[in-house]
């Protein structure tokens, strides 16, 4: 109604009816105008930068230490995806990739700058026919590849980036980690070469991965899957972090009595070798009860010793404790001491498996010490993050230990934790995590991210572009898998037919591990449902048989019980 009468009143006066009409038809072909201006503009920035040669220029700090390194992660990952070796030697001809490091003091990884971004900001951008890359430090130009890796268009023979690239981000937490300890117990590292632990760490970097933590001598187990002793290998992932900038750190339990003072010896004498051999530790994390048995009153003296002697050969690093395996009383004596004796030599405490919660410990600990968090994002059952109302049959056959990608819920944790610590080194035995380890890294980065843009990229950085959306809402829809009762979920079977679709378009999925065990869980689940579907009926039919049989029948009946259920598809799918 207000309209119409806004009509009428202009009809009224003729004068005034043809001003407006011009106003409105110059408004209209300005709008015209400036539509078209910028549909052309994003036309113009859409196109896409071809880097089929490249040419690489270093400003800012170029001989600067890991700079070399990390410059040539940029040409060997280009190269493995495309097979261009020498796409960076373009020359003259070649799309300029323009690279600056500002060189920011390393030794101050919580300062910022006027701009407010903190020492491992950096920007990936295409303008004018180049892509430039700038880091503060050496090892943020990690993330920027990482960032150029997920968002490019590439395959063999060809790599290409969006016109209007333009990524810049300054880390949220300061601390990104994952544990990789080298170990009998772990289910795949233990058969890994320096190489494969080199090529991983890499990639857990282009997430923005900015520490790793090794397990270098609990439990004395030697697997018969060794390639190098533990001791090499301790010293190796120490040179691999180095290399990089990335932090490396060790976790230590005292499974002894720490009032046998032999032991203690014994143990010291161990540290003070792994201390001398590896030319990089940032960080020693001492599990407080979990494994171990040892009182508070007994840790922190012993500890004090262990920060000691590594001073003396890591004048930078720092000791940490985590209150696991501790009742209420030996909790409070912790937070009690750190506000009393308030002890310089402990850098910070440790929140982890079996610990109070994260808000509570913030609150009874000191300020002065920093929370960083240790999240299980390996384990599905008797763990920090048990699989809510998981189904039996899922519980009982997959274990506590299986390939588990659970972004959604993970980033929910993430994001509602994160900010009450300085960030975090998780707790992972093996690579069956390893979607949950994209998933920290990236939100430890940016929690805002969303989900789905994440495991595009990691698709995109892993097997291209082409299927990139398809391979994330599968992932997606593996977590969905795990959603109420078995029986009851058809999600699983179309989860299954999208992976089988996946595999024959992307090869590479079947001889990729991390496609491998996509598939496998799309497989498994789809098993499992269907060998429960078959039990539970073959059961019912039993009991019925029972319920009417004579006993001399039952002979027979117990032969039938003994016999498998079948299902569609029972052998393709276990031996796919």
């Amino acid at each position: 109604m207000a309209e119409e009468k806004r009509i009428r009143c202009v009809a009224s006066a003729p004068r005034t009816r043809v001003l407006t009409v011009g106003i409105v038809s110059s408004m209209l072909r300005l709008a015209i105008l400036l539509a078209a201006i910028n549909l052309a503009s994003l036309v113009h920035a859409a196109a896409p930068l071809d880097l089929a040669r490249a040419s690489i220029s270093v400003t800012g700090e170029p001989d600067a230490p890991g700079v070399q390194q990390v410059v040539d992660v940029l040409v060997e990952e280009i190269a493995a995806r495309t097979g261009l070796p020498q796409w960076h030697e373009g020359g003259s001809d070649g799309v300029p990739v323009r690279i600056h490091i500002a060189g920011w003091e390393l030794r101050a990884p919580l300062g910022y700058d006027a701009k407010g971004r903190s020492y491992e900001y950096f920007r990936v951008w295409a303008k004018e026919g180049a892509l430039h890359m700038e880091a503060a430090v050496p090892h943020a130009l990690l993330y920027a590849i990482g960032a150029l890796l997920q968002h490019a268009d590439w395959d063999a023979g060809y790599f290409r980036v969006p016109g209007d690239l333009d990524i810049a981000v300054t880390p949220h937490l300061p601390l990104r980690g994952h544990q990789l300890g080298y170990r009998a117990r772990a289910n795949s590292w233990d058969a890994w070469t320096v190489a494969q632990f080199d090529q991983h760490i890499r990639e857990l970097a282009l997430f923005g991965t900015n520490a790793i933590e090794n397990i270098p001598f609990q439990d004395n187990d030697d697997s018969v899957h060794f390639k190098v002793s533990r001791r090499e290998m301790n010293r190796a992932m120490s040179e691999i972090c180095a290399r990089y900038g990335l932090q490396y750190w060790l976790w230590t339990p005292a499974e002894f009595d720490l009032a046998d003072h032999a032991a203690c010896e014994a143990q010291l004498a161990q540290y003070k070798e792994l201390f001398e051999d590896c030319p990089r530790i940032d960080g020693v994390f001492f599990p407080g009860g979990d494994p171990g048995s040892n009182s508070p009153e007994l840790v922190l003296p012993y500890l004090k010793e262990v920060h000691d002697l590594l001073v003396q050969h890591h004048p930078e690093a720092g000791v940490w404790m985590s209150t696991q395996g501790f009742d209420m009383a030996q909790s409070a004596w912790v937070y009690r001491f750190l506000k009393e004796e308030k002890p310089a030599w402990l850098r910070g405490i440790v929140a982890g498996p079996s610990t109070p919660p994260l808000a509570a410990m913030r609150r009874s600990i000191d300020p002065a010490y920093p929370l960083r968090d240790y999240p299980d994002i390996t384990h599905t059952t008797r763990a920090q993050y048990p699989v809510p109302w998981w189904d039996p049959a899922f519980a009982l056959t997959l274990g506590r230990e299986c390939i588990n990608p659970r972004p959604e819920f993970y980033a929910e944790v993430i994001r509602a934790f994160g900010d009450e610590t300085c960030g975090f080194i998780s707790y992972s035995d093996g690579v069956h995590d390893d979607v949950n380890k994209a998933i920290w890294s990236a939100l430890g980065m940016q929690p805002d991210r969303e989900v789905k843009d994440v495991l595009r990229g990691y698709a995109n950085l892993f097997f291209g572009p082409e299927h990139a959306t398809e391979i994330a809402k599968g992932i997606l829809a593996l977590e969905d898998n795990w959603e109420g009762a078995i029986t009851e979920n058809a999600s699983i079977e179309r989860t299954l037919v999208h992976w089988q679709e996946l595999e024959k378009e992307v090869p590479a999925l079947a001889t990729d591990w991390r496609g491998q065990m996509l598939l496998v869980r799309a497989e498994y689940d789809a098993y499992t449902r269907r060998r429960q579907i078959a039990e539970a009926a073959q059961e019912s039919a039993w009991n019925a048989k029972v319920r009417a049989a004579e006993p001399e029948a039952f002979d027979a009946l117990l032969a039938a019980i003994a016999e498998p259920a079948a299902f569609e598809d029972k052998e393709t799918l276990r031996t796919s």
